[in-house]
C-alpha cells in the first residue's frame, strides 16, 4: 500500500478515548520496509497489550529504520505488549530512539526485552527512555543497561523516576557511565526512588572522567 512506501510517518492520538479496538489495527498498519522514521504519540488514552504487540510486528518489518519516538504515557499497556514492542526495535540501523512508558503497567520484563533488542542496534547514538510509575526494578534496570553497554552513545535520557530501583541500579548505572567515552549529554531523572549515597558516589565519579561531556 501507499503507508508502506512512506519514509517517514508521525501518527498522534494523545489524550483520546482510543482503545486497543482501533490501537491495534493502527499498529498492524505502521510497518513499511522503506520506513526511516516512525513517531507514533498515544499518551493518555486505554491501549493496552493488543496496540503494543501489533505495533512490535509492524516494526519488523521496518528494516530502514533510523528513528523512532514511541510514546505509551499513562496507557495501560503491559509487559506483554511492551515485550513486543521491544522486539520489534532490534533494527541495526536505529541511531535515534525515544520510548516513553511513564505510567504504565510495564516492569522488568518489558525493560529485559529492551536491553536484548538495544545489542542489535550498534548505531544508535541517542536514546530517551522513560519508565517512571512503573514496577522496574534491578533486576529489569540492569538489564536495560546491559543494552546500552559499547554503543557509540552521545546523548542519553534516562528517566526512573517513582521507580523501585535501589543503589544496585544507580552502582551499575555509574559503572556503565564510565564506559560511555563519545558521551556529550547525560539527563538524569532518579526522584522518588531508593537510591542513595553509594549511587550519587558512584555516577558522579563517572561523570567527572567523561571527556566529552558538555
Amino acid at each position: 500500500s501507499g503507508l508502506h512506501k512512506l519514509t517517514s510517518v508521525g501518527i498522534a492520538f494523545n489524550n483520546t478515548k482510543i482503545t486497543d479496538v482501533g490501537g491495534q489495527p493502527l499498529g498492524e498498519s505502521l510497518g513499511g520496509t522503506e520506513r526511516k522514521e516512525l513517531e507514533l504519540d498515544l499518551s493518555g488514552t486505554t491501549v493496552a497489550d493488543g496496540t503494543g504487540a501489533a505495533l512490535g510486528q509492524s516494526l519488523m518489518a521496518c528494516a530502514c529504520l533510523v528513528k523512532a519516538n514511541l510514546n505509551f504515557r499513562n496507557t495501560k499497556l503491559g509487559d506483554r505488549g511492551g515485550r513486543a514492542l521491544a522486539a520489534g526495535l532490534n533494527r541495526p540501523g536505529l541511531e535515534d530512539l525515544t520510548v516513553l512508558l511513564s505510567n504504565s503497567a510495564v516492569g522488568d520484563v518489558t525493560a529485559t526485552a529492551f536491553g536484548v533488542s538495544l545489542c542489535s542496534c550498534p548505531k544508535l547514538h541517542r536514546t530517551v527512555i522513560s519508565f517512571c510509575g512503573t514496577m522496574l526494578n534491578d533486576a529489569g534496570f540492569e538489564a536495560l543497561l546491559g543494552g546500552l553497554v559499547s554503543k557509540k552513545l552521545q546523548e542519553l535520557d534516562l528517566r526512573l523516576d517513582d521507580t523501585l530501583i535501589t543503589d544496585k541500579s544507580g552502582i551499575a548505572l555509574g559503572k556503565f557511565l564510565r564506559s560511555c567515552g563519545r558521551m556529550t549529554t547525560i539527563t538524569l531523572s532518579l526522584e522518588n526512588t531508593r537510591i542513595a549515597d553509594p549511587s550519587a558516589q558512584s555516577i558522579a565519579n563517572s561523570l567527572v572522567v567523561l571527556p566529552l561531556l558538555t
